[in-house]
């Protein structure tokens, strides 16, 4: 299939900046929080209280969460390094300073009013009154470093603290993502320059090396629990501690994730260096090559019983968003529809509001209802979670994030607002 490198047509940003618009990155953003809600809600609403052992598909879907996360970070990488590469990478205070703007506009108020919401539920549920500390993770969580280390608290990983209240505030269960995000926006600065610098043999050394880095941290992981639990027993001294150290180094740790996020950087910066390479003849075919590689990368961990964040690849992860993002394939065309990007749109919105919907409403539903009714209330809920979302991005999300970046860069050092290049980040 012949196919030409993407050409997006400008599209002014709140910021005042000019970018192209790269559709298939929005897409691809939808899927992630797609998974995410897929997986989490076929177990609030069809699997809960199931007497039997969920299929091979039901496995599937109840494990999409650790792809969705992986294409999140990824994706992350790619975003981040394709509009900050020139205004960060140069070393200037002032792109600097308007990333760090940029980047707390787009996270920070979805996740304050998520936040506050289940602090005030956990009020007045009077969890302090049940010997429950609700005012000793709310810095960490503000802050975005709760995940960062595993932090002891009443018996407990930090990270997870609000969700261990009975389920009340499972809804900041989520956040460990948003964690892990800050650290990498905080490291940005310093990658930015000796990744923009690579070019052709050196890029593609760097990226193998991270490629098998990021296989093996997750390989070693997922093959030597056992020995990670004893050594989170002794350090932590209480099984639910070495549990939740197990969970870290396993899954939620940044040490893993940010091979993540290297990876699709560098596959930003195969783009941004206009290297020729020997699929660009054939990227359609390369497209669902990949892909197809991911499925079956996906299936055969599954199978084998593999669990976590190594059921995906992070390194075909990241060529198949560089051949999106690159050529308009098929594929890439697909995920750039007019639906895609609706829901991309809304992907934070998805992912930090789908518990509200999947578990507390449609989970209680579906509790005494037979299987096809509780699949039935699945879709339905899917369905409110896409339109509340979309709503939540219409009214909280976008107009909150262009009022902070018009207002923050007020501050900036002097000069003009930098141009920048790719998907709305």
């Amino acid at each position: 299939m012949l196919t030409r490198t993407a050409e997006a047509a400008p599209a002014r940003s709140s910021a005042g900046e000019l970018r192209p618009h790269v559709r298939s990155l929005d897409g691809l953003r939808f899927l992630a929080a797609l998974c995410v809600a897929i997986a989490h809600g076929y177990g609030y609403i069809v699997t809960t209280g199931a007497t039997t052992a969920p299929s091979e598909l039901e496995l599937m879907i109840l494990t999409l969460a650790a792809p969705g996360m992986t294409l999140f970070f990824v994706l992350s990488g790619f975003v981040i390094h394709l509009n900050y590469r020139d205004s960060v990478g140069d070393g200037g205070q002032r792109g600097t300073f308007n990333f760090f703007v940029a980047r707390f506009a787009r996270l920070y108020p979805l996740f304050l009013a998520v936040f506050a919401f289940e602090i005030g539920r956990l009020l007045w549920w009077r969890a302090p009154q049940h010997g429950f500390d609700v005012l000793t993770g709310v810095s960490f969580f503000l802050t975005f470093t709760q995940t960062w280390f595993v932090i002891p608290v009443q018996g407990h990983a930090l990270f997870d603290h609000y969700a261990t209240f009975s389920g009340l505030a499972q809804a900041t269960g989520t956040m460990w993502s948003l964690s892990i995000e800050a650290l990498f926006y905080v490291a940005y600065p310093w990658l930015a320059r000796p990744l923009g610098r690579l070019r052709a043999r050196r890029l593609a050394a760097v990226f193998a090396v991270v490629a098998v880095v990021n296989l093996s941290y997750f390989a070693l992981a997922a093959t030597h629990a056992g020995e990670i639990q004893k050594l989170g027993l002794a350090i932590y001294g209480t099984h639910d501690l070495a549990m939740g150290f197990l969970a870290w180094m396993t899954f939620y740790s940044p040490i893993g994730r940010i091979t993540e996020f290297v990876l699709g950087a560098l596959a930003a910066q195969h783009l941004c260096a206009r290297t020729k390479a020997p699929w660009d003849r054939h990227a359609g075919f390369c497209s669902v090559l990949v892909a197809a590689a991911l499925v079956l990368w996906y299936v055969l961990a599954l199978r084998n019983r593999i669990s976590g964040t190594l059921v995906f690849s992070g390194a075909l992860t990241a060529a198949l968003i560089l051949l999106l993002a690159q050529h308009r394939t098929l594929l890439a065309r697909a995920f750039g529809s007019a639906a895609m990007v609706w829901g991309g749109e809304a992907s934070y919105s998805i992912y930090l509001l789908h518990w509200y919907v999947m578990n507390l409403w449609a989970a209680h539903y579906a509790a005494e209802q037979t299987p096809p009714v509780r699949l039935a209330i699945f879709a339905a809920a899917i369905a409110a979670t896409l339109a509340i979302s979309r709503v939540s991005y219409l009214v909280l999300e976008r107009p909150a994030q262009q009022w902070l970046r018009r207002n923050l860069r007020r501050l900036r050092l002097g000069g003009t607002a930098t141009r920048s290049t790719g998907s709305p980040a």
